[in-house]
C-alpha cells in the first residue's frame, strides 16, 4: 500500500517535472521566435482595417480590394468619394455631429485627415481641455472628427467645403495630413491604373457587379476573419491559454490565417478586369514615377492653402499638420519592438513614403509663404523612447496619439491664444 502511494507520488512528481521542462522549452522557443515570452495579449490581433493580421508582410497589402472598403464600412458618398456608414454623424467618422454651431464659451474644432487624423481627434478633445485649464481659459473645446481612413486631399478640402455649406461652424480646423496624399496617389490608384486624385481604389467602389470568384473570395476572407477574432477572444479568456505550448500553436494558427486573407486579397487584385473611365477616371502613364510624386505633392499644398482661404471667409482659423511616419528617414530612434513590428522596408508603403515625404517638405515651402498655420510634426517623435509605431503601415499606439494630440493642442492653443497666459 505504502509502495503503491510512493509510486503514484513518484509518477506525479515526474509528469510535473515533463510538464514544466515542456513549457519552459515552449518560452524559450517563443522567444527565439517572437523576442518575449509568451502572453496572451501578445498574440497577434486581428486587423480589422482590412490588411491582414500580424505579419508584416502582407498588412495593408491589398487596400484595393473590394474587401477591404467592405471591411472598413465605407459607402460611397456623392460630394467626399466615400465616407463612414453612419447616418447619425452624416458619413462623419467621429461621435460628435459635424453641424456644429458657434457658441459662448466653447471652442468648435473641426479635424480633418485620415486615419491618423481620426486616432489623435480621440485624444484631442482631452488635451486641448488640459491646456485651457492650465492657461486658465474658461473655454470648453468641442472636436468634431471629420476624417475618414485613406482620406486625401482633395478629399479633405472637400469635406470642409462640405459642411461648411450645410451650416456648420468652426472656430478652427485641424489638418492632419501627408502620408496618405504622398503614398495612396501612388500604391492605391496609379500602380493600378487608377487617376491618382481620384478617392483610393476608386474603381472597387464603382464596380457594382463583382465576379463569382471576388464573392466566393469575400466570403471565404469574412469567414477566416471570424475565425481570427474567435480565437484572439478564446486565447484571452482560457486558462490553456496561458501555457506557451497552446500560445505557440494559436500564434501560428492565427499567423497562417491572416497569410491566407492575404493570399486571396491578391488574387482577387490580380484578377481585376479592365476598368471603364467612370472607374479609372483620366489616368494617363507618366514618363516618369517622379512625376507623380511632384504632382501629388503639389495637389496638397494647393488643397492646403485653398482650406485656407475658404476658412478666412467664415472666420475659421485653419492649422495644418504634416503627419510623422516611421520611414521618413532620422525621424525616430526606433525601438526594437517598432523595429520588429513597425519596419519593413518590403512593405509596400516603406519606400513610397521614404522617397514622398521630402517632396512634401518642398511643396510645404507654398503653404507657409501663403500664411497657413504650419507644423511640420515629422520629428515629434525624435527623442521619444518608447514604442510609438503599432504597424508597419503609419499608426501610432495610445501613447502615440496623446504625444502627438498634446503637442498638437500646445502649438494651437499658443496660437489662438498666445503663448503666455
Amino acid at each position: 500500500m505504502r509502495s503503491s502511494r510512493k509510486n503514484r507520488m513518484f509518477a506525479l512528481v515526474v509528469a510535473l517535472i515533463v510538464l514544466v521542462s515542456i513549457e519552459t522549452l515552449a518560452q524559450l522557443s517563443y522567444f527565439a521566435s517572437y523576442g518575449n515570452f509568451y502572453s496572451p495579449s501578445d498574440l497577434p490581433r486581428p486587423n480589422v482595417r482590412g490588411g491582414a493580421v500580424g505579419d508584416p508582410k502582407i498588412d495593408f497589402l491589398t487596400p484595393t480590394s473590394e474587401l477591404a472598403e467592405i471591411a472598413q464600412r465605407r459607402i460611397l458618398h456623392p460630394y467626399l468619394g466615400y465616407a463612414v456608414d453612419n447616418a447619425e454623424t452624416m458619413g462623419a467618422s467621429g461621435k460628435t455631429h459635424p453641424l456644429q454651431e458657434r457658441a459662448e464659451g466653447t471652442l468648435v474644432v473641426a479635424v480633418t485627415g485620415g486615419s491618423v487624423a481620426g486616432q489623435v481627434s480621440t485624444a484631442l478633445r482631452k488635451a486641448l481641455r488640459s491646456e485651457f485649464e492650465e492657461r486658465g481659459l474658461e473655454l470648453k473645446p468641442i472636436v468634431v472628427s471629420l476624417s475618414v481612413d485613406g482620406f486625401k486631399q482633395p478629399q479633405q478640402l472637400a469635406s470642409i467645403v462640405y459642411f461648411l455649406s450645410l451650416g456648420a461652424e468652426f472656430d478652427a480646423v485641424i489638418n492632419i495630413d501627408g502620408f496618405n496624399d504622398i503614398v495612396l496617389p501612388i500604391v492605391d490608384n496609379y500602380e493600378n491604373e487608377v487617376y491618382p486624385f481620384y478617392p483610393r481604389s476608386w474603381d472597387s467602389f464603382v464596380n457594382r457587379r463583382p465576379s463569382q470568384s471576388m464573392i466566393l473570395g469575400a466570403g471565404e476572407i469574412a469567414f477566416l476573419r471570424h475565425e481570427q477574432i474567435e480565437t484572439f477572444r478564446d486565447a484571452q479568456s482560457s486558462v490553456l491559454a496561458r501555457s506557451a505550448v497552446v500560445g505557440l500553436y494559436l500564434n501560428r494558427e492565427l499567423r497562417r490565417t491572416a497569410t491566407r486573407v492575404g493570399i486571396i486579397q491578391r488574387e482577387l487584385l490580380a484578377a481585376r478586369t479592365e476598368v471603364s473611365f467612370e472607374a479609372q477616371g483620366p489616368y494617363k502613364k507618366y514618363d516618369d514615377i517622379a512625376q507623380v510624386y511632384e504632382e501629388a505633392a503639389e495637389v496638397w499644398a494647393r488643397s492646403s492653402i485653398l482650406m485656407k482661404r475658404v476658412l478666412d471667409g467664415t472666420g475659421s482659423a485653419y492649422f495644418h499638420v504634416l503627419q510623422p511616419n516611421q520611414y521618413v528617414v532620422g525621424s525616430k530612434l526606433l525601438t526594437d519592438t517598432e523595429k520588429k513590428i513597425a519596419y519593413h522596408m518590403d512593405h509596400p508603403y516603406a519606400p513610397v513614403a521614404t522617397r514622398g515625404y521630402p517632396y512634401l517638405f518642398d511643396a510645404s515651402a507654398q503653404i507657409v509663404e501663403a500664411g497657413v498655420r504650419y507644423f511640420d510634426a515629422t520629428q515629434v517623435f525624435r527623442n521619444v523612447g518608447e514604442d510609438v509605431y503599432q504597424d508597419s503601415c503609419c499608426h501610432v499606439n495610445r501613447f502615440g496619439k496623446e504625444f502627438l494630440a498634446g503637442s498638437i493642442a500646445t502649438w494651437v492653443t499658443d496660437s489662438l491664444f498666445g503663448a503666455e497666459q
